[in-house]
């Protein structure tokens, strides 16, 4: 390799570089002036979060019978009517939150017959009345994370089943009777500084068939419930503009420098292949071409321009005459020319773009 063209490959080599690093530098600053106008997305942060449970356990207690050593049952079975003296129920409730609260909660406790009759697929209520067993009970609890809400109540089911009993005996109507012990339990919460209230409301149902041979208690309505309370703090755009001033500086600064480097990356290129060639073709063909130090005048001679240079060997094997060589320009253009008469064949051999070395 020449001293020439070690030293294009060596600028080769520092364009690349150079344009490597202008790249990166453009990558970078464009990202960072993409991202100093980029809008973040909403975020939906957690308030808090409450929760409710409530917890039913009853136990039903018996007449004195032959049959039954024990005085009552446990929940979640049959019994037998007749010998059901009185129900107890245990109703626990429970309120907590992450965060402390003020809360104000009330409940009431109501027993309710009611009475139903059929008649062509249609139900109808002939007949309800109710007691009330807890009257409102209100209460209030500040700064806390949680409350809990306790009531022991005694259901007199025979009592409600007589009644029952006799209005079917004093109407001789057979219908569908039945007893629903209503607890219906509302809290309303308020965090400082938040002014959307926490608000839980349960209605807790303990129904028991009247009237029938055997009864049982079908609990429903207490469900654990879990709630949050969330906020969504909308994404607002917040430039810095110190980074986007340097951003902007660092793009200005390497595009041009990326651009120039480009270019002049693809002259060494082109500057490279056209070396490459033309040793080429002086080493194959130095036998038979004459390389002239003075431009050829070509004033009144009728040229004819050969595409390719193999042509040009061509045309030499025929005529049998020198093939003369001359570097128009250094780096960028030669002539290989073969004149004959009044007649010039010239092939030329072109950096497509120009470059100082």
């Amino acid at each position: 390799m020449s001293e020439k063209e070690q030293k294009i490959l060596v600028q080769k080599i520092i364009k690349i570089g150079i344009a490597t690093i202008s790249l990166i530098v453009i990558i970078m600053s464009l990202w960072i002036i993409a991202d100093c106008f980029k809008v973040p997305e909403d975020q939906t942060n957690l308030i808090v979060n409450y929760n409710s449970n409530s917890d039913i356990d009853y136990k039903v207690y018996l007449k004195p019978n032959r049959f039954y050593d024990q005085k009552y049952l446990g929940k979640d079975k049959k019994y037998l009517s007749n010998i059901i003296d009185y129900i107890d129920v245990n109703l626990d409730y429970t309120f907590s939150a992450t965060r402390k609260v003020s809360s104000s909660y009330s409940y009431t406790v109501d027993a309710i017959i009611t009475s139903e009759f059929e008649s062509s697929g249609k139900i109808a209520e002939l007949w309800s009345k109710k007691f009330s067993l807890v009257p409102t009970k209100k209460e209030t609890k500040s700064d806390v994370n949680s409350f809990k809400i306790s009531e022991k109540l005694r259901i007199d089911y025979s009592q409600y089943d007589n009644l029952a009993k006799k209005f079917r005996e004093e109407y001789g109507v057979s219908s569908d009777t039945k007893l629903t012990i209503l607890i219906n339990i509302n809290s309303s919460s308020s965090l400082r500084g938040y002014n959307k209230g926490l608000t839980d409301t349960k209605t807790i149902r303990l129904v028991m068939p009247l009237n029938k041979v055997v009864t049982d208690v079908t609990v429903s309505g207490n469900s654990p419930t879990k709630n949050n309370i969330t906020e969504v703090v909308k994404g607002e755009r917040n430039i810095n503009y110190t980074l986007l001033i340097i951003a902007v500086v660092m793009f200005v600064v390497s595009a041009p420098v990326f651009g120039i480097t480009m270019y002049k990356l693809f002259k060494i290129t082109n500057v490279s292949q056209y070396m490459v060639q033309l040793r080429r073709i002086l080493k194959g063909y130095g036998d038979i071409i004459a390389e002239v130090t003075t431009k050829p005048d070509l004033r009144g001679l009728n040229i004819i321009e050969v595409k390719e240079f193999d042509d040009l060997i061509n045309i030499e094997e025929e005529l049998r005459v020198p093939i003369l060589y001359y570097e128009l320009e250094k780096d960028n253009e030669a002539w290989f020319i073969i004149t004959t008469g009044n007649q010039v064949y010239r092939y030329i051999l072109k950096a497509s773009v120009h470059i100082k070395l």
